[in-house]
């Protein structure tokens, strides 16, 4: 993880304790964990999701392969945005020279019938799963480091690492997991410090966990 910035401080049992947050410089590709969708994604120049048709006529045949078997299973299309990095959505971008469909995300039926899942909550799954790909992707995965020096010392003093947890996706510190790491001081300090219901710590999306949406 990079060198962070302090999130908060609080005092608790003769202690100073500093949170601090830090950008994941080395975050899990989440679609090498346990997902229900499966992304296939083309591009010339990039190689991203689950699967990446080879060449035109791959292409060809896999659409085929959706039109003939659209009964069993579930398709629908992912947008890609690449412009200063990249983005995906469920939605378009409307952006005529930078953005279109990179792909389809799909589920077989029978897949959603083992799972006990309705079509609904399937599609609910696939708004989460693209939105923490694309949080991936765009390098909006953090950690957080906690640290401790004695009370009566110079904050400037050296302090002493109590905890550090990376692999966050999104900045959205009450809806991206954290919060479950951190004893019940750390917890009560925060929501002190942030008191506002959606208080961010910066401006990237609204995140979800990934062990509560997908599984993990």
């Amino acid at each position: 993880m990079s060198e962070g910035n302090t999130l908060f401080t609080t005092e608790h049992d003769d202690k100073r304790w500093r949170v601090r947050l830090e950008v994941d410089q080395d975050p899990v590709d989440p679609r090498e964990m346990d997902n229900l969708w499966t992304f296939i994604f083309w591009h010339k120049r990039y190689t991203l999701g689950d699967k990446q048709p080879r060449d035109a006529a791959e292409h060809e045949a896999f659409l085929r392969e959706i039109a003939t078997g659209k009964d069993d299973r579930i398709v629908v299309p992912v947008y890609m945005l690449d412009h200063s990095g990249l983005r995906f959505s469920l939605s378009d971008f409307h952006d005529t020279w930078d953005s279109g469909v990179i792909g389809v995300a799909s589920v077989a039926r029978g897949k959603l019938k083992v799972e006990g899942l309705s079509e609904e909550q399937a599609l609910e799954r696939l708004k989460v799963e693209v939105e923490t790909y694309d949080q991936y992707v765009s390098g909006d995965v953090y950690g957080f480091v906690v640290e401790t020096q004695p009370l009566g010392s110079d904050p400037g003093d050296k302090w002493s690492i109590s905890d550090s947890v990376c692999g966050f996706y999104g900045s959205e510190v009450r809806g991206n997991g954290m919060l479950e790491y951190w004893d019940k001081h750390l917890t009560e300090a925060y929501d002190k410090a942030f008191p506002v219901r959606t208080s961010k710590v910066d401006s990237g999306s609204t995140a979800r966990a990934r062990k509560a949406t997908l599984g993990g």
